[in-house]
């Protein structure tokens, strides 16, 4: 399954509470136990400077300010001038009059060559994301990456000091914030560029007019009055995905990209769908060479990291976008055959007799199908990772080993015990036929469901997909985070905190109590939030 804890994608299931009391719900706050002993006290000697995480690791009042999703796209910061442009940011007007005679004696006073660079503003800055996957290429099951050629737009409200700067020199201007992007799954980085300049766009420009779909009410103001930043990556890189191949050869995977925000937290940046006209995720199959997979369908989800994985338990916002793809079972046909040729030929050595003169002959044919099943077990092993289960054709190959390895046991008994077993003989290939039948019609019958239960995938987002896979897979347990967490009796446990203190602790009989120079914390698992989600997908 993939790993989604790595990049866990946390949303609110939640309908607007009534913010008045003091009540949070369940799906809005989940407690995580931390690993910190009872009587441990940690916290009670820090300084006002340091601010270690609470010892609770309480995160309900982190999932109460996460916003709505009807209102991430809101702008609560703006202002609009005298010709109808809404910027970023606080009206100058409204400006404290020390802050503008300090700004005022700054730009007249301070050469521009030493002027320092105003720190950004802490208003929240909506990001618009559009994206367009124009090559999928190297799915490598045996390695479980792919490669992606794609380049992705970021659209943001500008400030009115931006906008100035870009009517001043449009060629080189950019923009006092820019949102940086980080690529989570990435194995190897291949390109990622800027791909144009940065430019504003405003209701003059072709897009920006009337193909807005966002009502006002969501927005904070009209879409089409608002200056906007707009900027172009361009990205070539190979990502890393954990495949599910207990169905394989007719298996369906998600090809997944995670897209997170760096430095700058859920309370400072969001990213969010484009809302206008158009798609705003598009994947183009035409120059994707894929002859052994079909892309089925793409779902995009918006949400937030886990807090719990973050130093200073902040939350970031988190862009998944799952590529479905299923495979072309038909090119794994001839491993399929190549086995049921094994099968049937193994019935044929009952043609032969089990008299001595002819037993070593038949013997000899067993023998030379087991070394041809096993040869296919090999090929079908460079096409595979190292995978701690079976696949479906694990079994159909094993149990046609099995099948022949059954029928060479019983030509050596036939043979040792003739000619008293020569009837036995005739009765055990109509056994043999009966078991050859009702595998097959298994395995038949296993195929169908499992390639009808992998194709439900094609729709699922990731809570869906963490409750199929439940219980399943041990490799999903096995991906929580681990941590060590601060224990004061860890460290201090061994020495005396009264009026001995420093010395060693010693036991009933005067020896030292465990070397008193070293301390250890061991590691313990974090349990993921368990909370509703309720993203935008398409």
């Amino acid at each position: 399954m993939k790993d989604i804890e790595s990049g866990a994608i946390i949303t609110d299931q939640a309908s607007e509470p009534e913010r008045a009391g003091t009540h949070v719900t369940d799906q809005r706050a989940r407690s995580i136990s931390s690993r910190v002993r009872p009587n441990s006290d940690i916290g009670s000697k820090h300084t006002h400077r340091h601010h270690p995480r609470k010892k609770s690791f309480d995160t309900s009042d982190i999932l109460w300010s996460l916003p709505e999703i009807e209102t991430r796209y809101f702008h609560a910061t703006t202002w609009k001038d005298e010709n109808g442009n809404v910027f970023r940011g606080e009206c100058p007007e409204q400006m404290k009059p020390e802050e503008k005679q300090e700004e005022t004696a700054q730009d007249t006073n301070t050469p521009k060559s030493k002027k320092k660079k105003k720190k950004s503003s802490r208003t929240k800055k909506i990001v618009f994301l559009e994206v367009k996957i124009k090559r999928i290429s190297d799915i490598d099951t045996t390695s479980e990456t792919f490669r992606c050629r794609f380049h992705y737009y970021l659209t943001w409200l500008a400030s009115q000091e931006e906008f100035n700067l870009f009517e001043i020199d449009r060629e080189h201007y950019s923009p006092d914030w820019v949102p940086k992007i980080e690529l989570t799954n990435a194995a190897e980085i291949h390109q990622h560029y800027q791909g144009g300049n940065f430019t504003i766009k405003t209701n003059k420009s072709v897009g920006f007019a009337n193909e807005w779909r966002i009502d006002q009410h969501h927005l904070g103001f009209h879409a089409w009055e608002g200056v906007w930043n707009r900027v172009r990556y361009e990205a070539d890189v190979t990502f890393a995905e954990e495949l599910e191949l207990e169905a394989f050869p007719f298996d369906c995977q998600d090809l997944s990209l995670y897209m997170k925000v760096e430095k700058d937290s859920l309370d400072s940046c969001d990213i969010v769908p484009f809302p206008r006209e158009g798609d705003f995720c598009l994947l183009d199959p035409q120059f994707s060479v894929l002859s052994e997979w079909y892309l089925e369908n793409l779902v995009t989800e918006f949400g937030y990291t886990d807090p719990l994985k973050s130093k200073s338990l902040r939350c970031y916002s988190l862009v998944s976008i799952r590529i479905k793809a299923s495979r072309r079972w038909r090119a794994h046909v001839g491993m399929i055959i190549v086995t049921f040729c094994m099968f049937s030929l193994g019935l044929g050595t009952f043609a032969q007799s089990v008299s001595p003169e002819y037993l070593g002959d038949r013997l000899g044919f067993c023998v030379t199908f087991l070394l041809a099943d096993v040869a296919t077990l090999q090929l079908m092993f460079v096409n595979l990772p190292n995978i701690p289960y079976w696949t479906i054709l694990d079994f159909y190959i094993y149990s046609s080993f099995l099948y022949l390895f059954s029928i060479t046991i019983w030509s050596c008994l036939a043979g040792a015990n003739w000619p008293e077993e020569e009837e036995v003989d005739y009765i055990a290939f109509w056994v043999f036929l009966a078991i050859y039948v009702i595998l097959h019609i298994t395995y038949i019958s296993f195929s169908i469901y499992y390639r009808i239960r992998e194709k439900s995938k094609l729709n699922m987002t990731a809570s869906e997909l963490i409750s199929y896979f439940k219980g399943q897979m041990e490799s999903v347990s096995d991906r929580r985070a681990i941590s060590n967490t601060w224990d004061q009796t860890a460290v201090f446990g061994g020495v005396h905190s009264n009026k001995d203190k420093g010395s060693p602790k010693l036991d009933a009989r005067g020896r030292c109590n465990g070397d008193v120079t070293t301390f250890h914390f061991q590691g313990a698992k974090l349990q993921p939030l368990q909370v509703g989600t309720q993203m935008f997908h398409e």
